[in-house]
């Protein structure tokens, strides 16, 4: 951990040595070192073994009742990938040792694909291959699982309750949704293009070696072929089958509890498929996904119609920008004007998701001189950070929290800032939404990209 320390400060300096360091810059490169050491210490178990519960990073922690929740934590899973990637390329540029965070990008990765070999399992199916086949479970977290691992993480002992999808009663709850694909897509998708490492692995045990790029590739093939079921109709003595967008368990054959049916998304999903993929396992557009023209409408509505919308909140269209921004159905420039909205009309806009324009700019080398624009928004939103990480006790009043980093992650959820988060939902934040616009930050307006 201390090796991993003094490369981090080595590569967050290095850039500025011969420059006058403004000491909100200095400030936010000791924050994400914090940052850092914080996540692998206090809200995750890093593990070599892959154990049970391990890689997956904590939704959030809370002292006052000493629970610990691990909610929609493919999520998380997916915004940890997407920290490892973005510094794995930092570490890259600036030809730093990238040892350690590779390890980390193995670890996730096997975490991933735990998560797919336990889902049948999970459901009854003791028989199922141990090999991956797309649909996984949330969790695998254990009510036991801080005081597991006390020994390892010590400020574990502060947090005996643990709350996780893999420990609600009802079972069907840590189901697969296309929810969690929409946000993996991201962080598989930063992997695949920016880990270029030629490393490569047994794929579980087996005498198959794969780069980290490689399997990264692989689960999200798998995981967007998971959306497809296989429907067959007895015709007489002819068995006609055909494919349909439509998440089923493959255990129960029952659609999933949650978020089912990709309806219009399935072309978003195809796209992301395809470009994460290479199409290296053929197209991921089967069935009925061909709606480029819906989507590519789509956009100047939104655009418009988020004008006349209280605040221009558009809080609930994640799931299409996180397509269109993996798949480049929009361009860096829609994704401004309809994330970032610095321009304004009845109103002052409030900016969200505006981590997908650097995204797209890295990914699809899309970067028109509006992004200028937005790089003041950036610094302002890491520079007012807290130090010691992010967190809402919901006392505002009291500053316990800085507003803009009051969410579990406010690149995922900003309509839970301040007194938008429940109480249910208070505690401290793991900071890999900091972490990753950080990184993100870096790449685009200091590497040229």
């Amino acid at each position: 951990m201390i090796f991993r320390i003094i490369i981090l400060l080595i590569l967050l300096f290095e850039p500025f040595v011969n420059q006058v360091i403004a000491q909100s810059q200095v400030q936010n490169f000791q924050k994400y070192l914090i940052y850092r050491e914080r996540l692998l210490s206090d809200f995750m178990v890093s593990s070599r073994g892959n154990e049970p519960g391990t890689n997956i990073p904590a939704s959030f922690r809370n002292i006052n009742t000493g629970l610990m929740r691990w909610g929609d934590a493919t999520i998380n899973l997916s915004n940890y990938m997407a920290v490892l990637a973005t510094e794995y390329k930092l570490l890259k540029l600036s030809n730093m040792p990238v040892d350690e965070t590779l390890v980390e990008i193995d670890n996730v990765l096997s975490a991933m694909e735990r998560l797919d070999i336990s889902a049948e399992a999970f459901y009854g199916n003791i028989h199922a291959p141990p090999f991956p086949n797309g649909f996984f479970i949330r969790d695998d977290i254990s009510l036991t699982f801080t005081r597991d691992w006390a020994w390892k993480n010590p400020s574990f002992v502060d947090y005996p309750y643990i709350r996780s999808d893999y420990t609600e009663p009802d079972k069907r709850l840590n189901e697969m949704s296309q929810d969690q694909v929409w946000h993996l897509v991201i962080g598989l998708a930063l992997i695949s293009k920016l880990v270029d490492d030629t490393v490569s692995s047994p794929f579980f045990n087996g005498a198959v070696r794969l780069t980290l790029s490689q399997r990264a590739m692989l689960i999200s093939y798998q995981i967007i072929k998971a959306l497809q079921y296989k429907k067959c109709f007895n015709i007489i003595n002819n068995k006609p089958c055909f494919r349909i967008w439509n998440l089923r368990n493959p255990v129960t054959k029952m659609p999933v509890k949650r978020g089912a049916d990709p309806r219009f998304l399935k072309f978003g999903f195809a796209e992301a498929g395809d470009f994460i993929t290479d199409e290296n396992f053929g197209s991921l557009h089967w069935g009925y996904s061909l709606q480029g023209f819906i989507w590519i409408r789509l956009v100047g509505f939104l655009q418009i119609a988020q004008q006349f919308s209280p605040k221009g909140n558009i809080d609930h269209l994640f799931h299409a920008g996180s397509l269109a921004t993996i798949g480049n159905i929009w361009s860096t420039r829609d994704l401004i004007r309809l994330y970032n909205r610095h321009h304004k009309f009845f109103f002052v806009p409030d900016p969200h998701y505006e981590h997908f324009a650097l995204i797209s700019c890295i990914l699809h080398n899309d970067c028109p001189k509006k992004l200028n624009r937005e790089k003041e928004k950036y610094e302002r939103l890491l520079n007012l950070a807290p130090v010691n990480g992010p967190s809402n006790f919901g006392n505002y009043s009291a500053n316990d929290f800085v507003f803009e980093w009051s969410s579990i992650n406010r690149l995922v959820w900003p309509e839970r800032l301040g007194s938008g988060t429940n109480q249910w939902l208070q505690g401290e934040y793991s900071g890999l939404d900091y972490m990753l616009l950080f990184n993100l930050y870096r790449l685009v307006y200091e590497n040229g990209y």
